[in-house]
């Protein structure tokens, strides 16, 4: 059974201290210390490692003044954070919480013989709970790598973990 490392939305706006939509700070460098290492391993195991991204539209006003104009298409803060690894295995934009709402994504990874997937990134109560159902609905086995997905606070970071436990998924601590 062939694995894939998703590394979600590690960009600048979620990870730095001055982006629109950080992460609770404490919780930036144990996560990007956990996603490093799960890279490492998973290139080891020649192991796919895919880059998805948000995205947004200018266009939705709606919802961009809910995320404070965060990771809007082709703005500074939609980069890939510097300081956080990177797969070589490919990137999907998204402009909704699922990373499945990028129609290439399923193919993609079953053209790679991809049968679980491991969910790292932000925020865990959104983003990586609407990927992990998303995969799930598709069929594929689903693991969140628990010190790699960060969130608003420790508490909401713990409630989606629970929440993703619960749905099916199963929550691992090392890759």
């Amino acid at each position: 059974m062939k694995r894939a490392l998703l590394l979600l939305d590690l960009q600048v706006d979620f990870l730095a201290r001055d982006g629109r939509l950080p992460i609770a700070v404490e919780q930036v460098d144990p996560l990007l210390l956990a996603v490093r290492t799960a890279v490492n391993h998973a290139s080891r195991k020649h192991e796919p490692v895919i880059n998805i991204g948000n995205e947004f539209r200018s266009t939705d006003f709606v919802s961009n003044v809910l995320r404070r104009f965060a990771t809007m298409q082709r703005s500074v803060g939609s980069r890939w954070d510097p300081r956080a690894s990177k797969g070589a295995s490919g990137y999907f934009s998204k402009a909704s919480g699922d990373a499945f709402s990028n129609p290439d994504l399923d193919p993609h990874l079953r053209s790679l013989g991809v049968a679980t997937i491991v969910l790292c990134g932000v925020y865990a109560s959104e983003c990586v709970l609407k990927t992990a159902r998303g995969a799930l609905i598709r069929g594929y086995k689903v693991q969140i790598l628990a010190p790699a997905v960060g969130d608003s606070s420790a508490r909401a970071r713990t409630r989606a973990i629970g929440k993703l436990r619960g749905m099916g998924a199963q929550v691992i601590t090392d890759y």
